[in-house]
């Protein structure tokens, strides 16, 4: 019984430990991305060093598009253990806590906030493809190298690759946000900023794009990863 609580204690206190630094890493992220103005390479490079500075060890989400992602696909692997789905679904809402954070110490160091729109020659229709389609692109490319990959530094430089070219594709037509802790917690940030904390309208584009891009990708990889298995068996 003794030894039983013993481990229960060391399991809480590792999955706090992760928790903690998953939002760490958000934290990071946010703030670079805030402070980086409208720096094309910024967010990429802020996003590697978020993951690097952290050293991966909370499985680096990120982004709540991720844990999402994360969760299904170790669901339908039949891999889904209960302490990891507390423990990724925790990871959500603390990715968002801490996102919102980042954009506030930017705006405490700057004196101006970032606020995420569809630009104006674009339909909202189009700005939600934008995101959805580079979302799912982003998270796919997230579950990808963590199952497959062997270096987490390599891993880590592809999905920040992925984020660049996002935002050379589609910055001009979304604000390529990929990620609804970025673009809560920016605009969020912004709305308090105005005085009438009221969201931009099209705000919601960046939590239910990148939400449901994610639960395609995991989709998505549960196809892909049964179609490595049959070339592995078959020998091609």
């Amino acid at each position: 019984m003794t030894t039983s609580n013993s481990l229960r204690k060391r399991s809480n206190k590792l999955m706090l430990r992760k928790i903690l630094i998953e939002g760490t890493s958000t934290f990071v992220l946010c703030l670079g991305v805030g402070m980086s103005k409208d720096c094309i390479y910024c967010p990429s490079l802020v996003l590697f060093a978020a993951l690097a500075f952290t050293a991966f060890a909370s499985g680096s989400h990120l982004n709540p598009a991720v844990s999402v992602g994360v969760i299904l696909k170790l669901y339908l692997t039949k891999a889904l253990e209960k302490e990891k789905l507390l423990e990724f679904l925790i990871y959500i809402p603390v990715e968002c806590l801490f996102g919102f954070l980042g954009a506030l110490c930017s705006y405490s160091i700057l004196g101006e906030t970032k606020e995420f729109r569809i630009h104006h020659d674009y339909s909202l229709l189009q700005g939600f493809a934008a995101e959805f389609f580079f979302s799912w692109v982003l998270v796919g490319t997230v579950m990808t190298v963590a199952e497959y990959g062997e270096s987490r530094l390599l891993g880590g430089g592809t999905v920040c690759a992925t984020v660049l070219v996002g935002d050379y594709a589609v910055g001009k037509v979304s604000s390529a946000v990929f990620n609804p802790a970025l673009g809560l917690g920016f605009n969020l940030m912004h709305a308090i900023k105005k005085g009438n904390y009221l969201l931009a309208s099209d705000t919601w584009v960046y939590f239910v794009a990148p939400i449901s891009a994610g639960v395609l990708s995991a989709l998505f990889f549960v196809l892909l990863k049964n179609e490595i298995k049959l070339k592995v068996y078959s020998g091609k």
